[in-house]
């Protein structure tokens, strides 16, 4: 599982915050224990977490690679969205150079 694919680090916080939480890890010094390890992985806060971030991978994987309609339909409403960001973001830099620093309109937009 990929950490773009799987949620970036998300599951990592998840499970710092899982072993911050849990008295047994911090009990004793062996970590090796068959029933601390038990513990962890049964966490609902870390099955939950896990779960989701399968769940994306899995998504992004077939949003990729998948070959049939409804995913390609999905890749193109996906470009299209992303276009559009593009284009605002386009729109948004051009106003603010017509606006200059201060804020104040310059050069050819000034005498309009």
């Amino acid at each position: 599982m990929s950490p773009k694919g799987g949620g970036g680090a998300s599951p990592l916080d998840c499970s710092i915050s899982t072993l911050n939480r849990s008295p047994i890890w911090r009990g004793s010094a062996s970590l090796a224990a068959p029933d601390k390890i038990a513990a962890f992985y049964a966490d609902a806060a870390k099955v939950a977490s896990d779960r989701y971030s399968r769940r994306k991978a899995y998504h992004l994987r077939a949003l990729s690679t998948e070959n049939g309609l409804a995913w390609r339909a999905r890749r193109f409403v996906r470009f299209l969205g992303h276009t559009g960001v593009g284009a605002l973001r386009r729109v948004r830099d051009r106003v603010s150079a017509a606006r200059g620093q201060d804020g104040v309109p310059t050069g050819a937009a000034a005498g309009r």
